[in-house]
């Protein structure tokens, strides 16, 4: 269950993520991957109200990090030996390709992959989450999704 919930989760931060570039690269405002990660990492924080010093004690480094390699994995993967950000392509490749339940709780416990899942899956809103990206017992997932985003951080809404 941790495993779908994850994929659908990086799945949404493709699809946030691209939608976000989209409208960059349609007001004429630049295609560069980098420039566009540490843009739609500043529009994550500020949509949910937060400074970086706030009491969730982000790293927007390792933040723009972990949201690169989650958007981009295979690109990188391919780059892995060019780039600084190697550690954190071979923990997400642990987590998705040798998936254990103790790296995903591992891997959420981190205070930017969390605040990363919690603001993606909460764009959507938890039930729709479940009900878009799962076929089976959507109860099951609905509390189990609930557990973890509620495990992490404060949530903060933002409507």
């Amino acid at each position: 269950m941790n495993k779908n919930i994850f994929r659908a989760f990086k799945r949404l931060l493709i699809a946030n993520f691209n939608a976000f570039a989209h409208k960059r690269k349609s007001a004429g405002k630049g295609s560069d991957f980098p420039l566009l990660v540490s843009k739609y990492t500043t529009h994550i924080i500020e949509r949910n109200h937060m400074e970086q010093d706030s009491t969730y004690h982000l790293d927007i480094e390792v933040l723009e990090s972990y949201t690169k390699v989650l958007v981009n994995y295979i690109q990188l993967k391919k780059q892995k030996q060019n780039t600084y950000n190697s550690s954190i392509i071979d923990e997400v490749s642990s987590v998705l390709y040798s998936y254990s339940h103790k790296k995903f709780n591992d891997f959420i416990k981190k205070p930017e992959v969390g605040f990363l899942m919690r603001t993606t899956i909460c764009t959507m809103g938890i039930e729709d989450f479940v009900r878009y990206f799962t076929d089976s017992n959507t109860e099951k997932y609905v509390i189990r999704v609930k557990e973890l985003v509620g495990s992490q951080i404060k949530i903060i809404h933002t409507k």
